[in-house]
């Protein structure tokens, strides 16, 4: 792994987390992904979705829910959720925690709403048992959407390469553990085991990636801060190995993001929708973030060579779970003062290596993921990444 040096001058800097661009010793090809946090459906998401299904004739309908973000996601060149409840479970539409599931259709709408591939290693991976587990994969597999973290295989556990041309991305998806039902094989969901990752990351190097994202679902649920265990963990898949990008989930509040042993580590991003009230401590469960993450090619390997973020808030109930970007809305139906309670929190908590940055509009994160864009302007349709996982 190649140290890099944040430097407070962004003109200077190798890598920047703030406002400025890549050296000019990057260049060619640049590729933008996107990254967003849990998507924990509750029974009252799912019921809202029915409500919407209903005035289009059809059973659920969650796609209203992603109107107000969906050109942001469908601007990146590839957009990875974290699915974490079990969809499409047999007899079980809706079900509340702790054993949650919700209906199939929502596989469809993040598929609808640009999402290309999404991680699915958590907690709730098993909540009811293997036949779940592979009702999701179907459903996932039949919206056209890639995934890692949970295997109905052998050969299609440890991780996957999507193809986001001219780059291979490695991805592999792992959980803390689960809460209910123990995987019916220990291939079924990806635990959080340091050297079995990095030896799945180099695999997947081996394997042609260019570039290695590794989704952990990891931390204390609600607090901001990383806990020592995650620190501890990022330490050790961070000194030198295959790992180019750590993307974290399951704290469901906005943590920050560090470059450790030179390698970018996105603790957490809260929740990107989700029935979770304002929870204890000075935190607020509904705050969520979109990570936006520049690759350039130099010296013969892909790096992240710029960071930024929209902030998100999620307008449940009433609202209609609808969720909002939360910087230079102009025209909205959530309350003003609800999305700059929860911009001011998403500054505070979603910090750049103790540093404050402001989030950006979906305007301009649009903006920002486009510029200098090598591959042309690409219609999301069409474009699907083409899985290569393990034989």
């Amino acid at each position: 792994m190649v140290l890099v040096a944040i430097v407070s001058s962004p003109a200077s800097a190798e890598v920047t987390v703030g406002d400025g661009e890549p050296a000019p010793s990057y260049s060619g090809p640049s590729v933008a992904l996107l990254f967003t946090g849990d998507m924990l459906i509750h029974p009252r998401v799912s019921r809202k979705a029915a409500e919407y299904g209903r005035a289009a004739e059809g059973a659920y309908d969650f796609r209203p829910m992603f109107d107000q973000v969906r050109p942001l996601i469908e601007a990146a060149d590839f957009a990875i959720c974290h699915q974490e409840v079990q969809l499409g479970v047999p007899g079980r539409d809706v079900s509340p925690f702790p054993a949650l599931a919700a209906p199939a259709e929502f596989a469809g709408a993040l598929a609808d709403a640009g999402f290309d591939a999404c991680s699915t290693a958590s907690n709730h991976a098993t909540d009811h048992g293997d036949e779940g587990l592979r009702a999701t994969i179907a459903v996932l597999d039949e919206a056209g959407l890639e995934h890692t973290g949970t295997a109905a295989s052998e050969r299609d556990a440890g991780g996957i390469i999507y193809e986001v041309p001219p780059l291979r991305i490695g991805h592999a998806s792992y959980t803390y553990s689960v809460q209910m039902h123990g995987p019916a094989h220990e291939w079924s969901v990806n635990m959080i085991e340091p050297e079995e990752i990095r030896a799945d990351a180099a695999a997947l190097k081996a394997r042609g990636a260019d570039f290695v994202v590794i989704s952990l679902h990891w931390g204390q649920q609600y607090r901001v801060a990383p806990t020592d265990a995650q620190r501890s963990i990022a330490e050790t898949l961070t000194a030198p190995s295959d790992i180019d990008l750590i993307v974290g989930h399951h704290a469901h509040v906005l943590q920050p993001i560090e470059h450790i042993n030179g390698t970018p580590v996105i603790f957490g991003l809260g929740n990107f929708l989700s029935n979770q009230a304002p929870s204890c401590c000075g935190v607020n469960s509904g705050d969520g973030a979109a990570a936006l993450v520049r690759l350039r090619a130099a010296d013969d390997r892909w790096m992240v060579t710029a960071l930024r973020y929209v902030p998100t808030w999620v307008h449940r109930k009433g609202g209609g779970y609808i969720v909002w970007p939360t910087v230079d809305t102009t025209e909205t139906s959530a309350p003003l003062d609800h999305l700059a309670a929860s911009r001011a929190r998403s500054q505070e908590q979603l910090t750049f290596d103790g540093v404050e940055r402001s989030g950006l509009s979906v305007a301009d994160g649009i903006a920002w993921l486009q510029r200098d864009r090598t591959m042309g302007n690409r219609a999301k349709v069409g474009s699907r990444a083409t899985s290569g996982r393990y034989d």
